[in-house]
């Protein structure tokens, strides 16, 4: 294997430019994977920005990023590698690049981040030579979403979820080109499918959830980043709590009060948020009001009321889906299970006319594809009407007496001078259009 004869190191003081598809991920990793999946993206990025089939970087980088003190067990790492290889990772699952959609849709759960790997001896020490997933590399070498990464502080928490938590933060308040905002509603649900915890699992008791996927991690970003974050706002259901909103605030920074529920950052009520094949919605009307009745209640209610929809193609879930996921974007809302079941009721975020001018736009394409169709036919009709009538008289013209080919011919070679020099046949054929130009004037 040919190696490179020096390894740039990365710098620690650039942040990690990372596509916020890449972000709002659901995956298994474990803390480590998740550390060094963004390394490999810095090494990539802001080293070789992009342009190689392979990327290299030394394991002293890598060392250096993780916050590790200890010497790196080769094993372990490789097992690492090997996971952000084929590791079955759902991207883009709150939908923020819709311009990719489809594709990131294509690759979840199909591709890992890197496509091969090995760790070798390179000039004076051991190298990672990797190669990225080309549909990934192709959708995230010019992010149209994204958020800065400190590695700096990446290399300084301790689980999984503080890192999570932090990129999720950062995001946010990135996206925003603000000091301080105030974040939508995330359910319970919606946070346990970022930080990717198992059905069952001890973490969704609602105590070691709080603890270890909530509190525990907010108190690690503020004591090693420069954001300072609190729960801003709770929702409960009695004394259980399905739903957070958090204040994120630069160090330093003043909170407006007027800013601070600006949620002009958040995305419009007319964008989808949460995706399908992630969010069953009977699921997150559970988790949200706790009580699988009351969730049923609003289903069927809804059920009733839009029975004209057809739900065969997911509209009715659809419209549910994305009012529960309207009602969380909404700044001002203090009752959020009140507003969200008045938003389902009365379709807040407009679904079923997002759904009328869809099919009213799917009409107008179809009525104009079929008048496109119908002029595209009849001018292929008049080509070869034209193309017959064309051939017709040049049939006649050919048939003409000598002499009076001749005198067209003489004709032509007078008033167009280069028509000597034309091949026989592009002769017959000018000198047949003179002619019969030359009736038509006549008979006019």
């Amino acid at each position: 294997m040919n190696l490179p004869i020096s390894i740039a190191s990365l710098n620690p003081d650039i942040p990690l430019k990372k596509h916020s598809a890449t972000i709002h991920v659901e995956s298994k990793f474990g803390m480590i994977e998740h550390k060094l999946l963004n390394i490999l993206y810095k090494s990539a990025f802001d080293v070789q920005q992009w342009q190689s089939e392979f990327y290299y970087i030394r394991l002293s980088d890598i060392k250096n990023f993780l916050g590790r003190n200890s010497v790196i067990n080769i094993p372990e790492l490789e097992k690492n590698l090997e996971n952000l290889r084929t590791a079955k990772i759902s991207w883009n699952i709150f939908n923020l690049d819709q311009e990719n959609e489809k594709q990131w849709d294509k690759l979840s759960g199909a591709t890992g981040f890197i496509s091969s790997w090995v760790v070798a001896e390179g000039p004076g020490q051991k190298v990672v030579r990797f190669s990225l997933s080309p549909e990934i590399k192709k959708l995230i070498e010019d992010p149209k979403v994204f958020s800065y990464i400190d590695l700096q502080v990446q290399k300084k928490l301790s689980s999984k979820y503080d890192i999570v938590f932090f990129e999720l933060l950062s995001d946010e308040l990135n996206r925003s080109q603000k000091k301080s905002i105030i974040t939508r509603w995330y359910s319970i649900g919606d946070l346990r499918r970022i930080h990717g915890i198992p059905l069952k699992s001890y973490l969704n008791e609602s105590r070691d959830f709080n603890r270890y996927c909530v509190k525990g991690p907010l108190a690690k970003i503020n004591e090693h980043s420069d954001l300072e974050v609190t729960i801003y706002e709770t929702e409960k259901v009695g004394k259980k709590v399905v739903a957070f909103r958090f204040s994120v605030t630069m160090k330093g920074e003043a909170i407006d009060p007027q800013e601070s529920l600006d949620f002009s950052s958040i995305q419009s009520s007319d964008e989808v948020y949460t995706k399908d094949k992630d969010y069953i919605v009977m699921d997150e009307l559970i988790e949200l009001f706790y009580q699988r009745k009351i969730a049923q209640d609003i289903y069927d209610d809804a059920r009733t009321k839009y029975s004209h929809l057809d739900n065969d193609e997911g509209h009715l879930d659809s419209l549910i889906k994305e009012n529960i996921e309207y009602s969380k974007r909404q700044k001002n809302v203090k009752n959020l299970l009140g507003y969200m079941r008045a938003a389902i009721e009365n379709d807040y975020a407009g679904y079923e006319a997002k759904l009328k001018k869809e099919k009213e736009d799917q009409q107008k394409a179809k009525e104009q594809a079929a008048v496109k169709k119908k002029q595209e036919e009849e001018k292929k009709r008049q080509d070869q009407a034209d193309e017959d009538e064309y051939n017709r008289k040049l049939e006649e013209f050919k048939n003409l007496p000598d002499d009076e080919k001749s005198k067209i011919y003489d004709k032509c070679s007078k008033e167009t001078p280069i028509f000597s020099d034309l091949p026989e046949e592009m002769k017959i054929s000018f000198a047949a259009r003179v002619y019969f130009d030359d009736l038509e004037k006549k008979n006019q």
